[in-house]
């Protein structure tokens, strides 16, 4: 079955779409990411945040794979034992220096760009 969008539909409806999208296609490889790079494990780990791009700062990429988890602002400044507050700032710094306007869109150019 295929869903036509039309461009009448809501910037939340498109939004939500866009966000299953991802869940749905990337779901199984980021959690093997986020859990390598998280744990130290398997032989993608050291990579992944010590990686030759240095666009994203060190807790910028770790903000970045939370985020790609799904996880909140607030739930990954408990992780990460920093403030919401910084969290914010570390995602909006990121989409600056991506030139990318919200959250999805910098998630999936990480992807694209094999940084996380």
């Amino acid at each position: 079955m295929v869903n036509w969008l039309s461009y009448l539909e809501s910037e939340d409806f498109m939004k939500n779409g866009i966000h299953q999208m991802l869940e749905i296609y990337y779901r199984d490889h980021l959690r093997l990411v986020v859990h390598k790079t998280l744990s130290g494990t398997g032989p993608d780990a050291s990579g992944l945040l010590e990686q030759d791009c240095k666009m994203f700062s060190r807790r910028e990429r770790e903000v970045l794979l939370w985020m790609a988890e799904g996880l909140s602002s607030k739930m990954i400044a408990g992780k990460l034992n920093i403030s919401e507050h910084t969290v914010i700032n570390h995602r909006r710094s990121m989409q600056e220096k991506s030139h990318k306007p919200n959250a999805t869109a910098l998630v999936s150019f990480a992807i694209r760009n094999g940084i996380i």
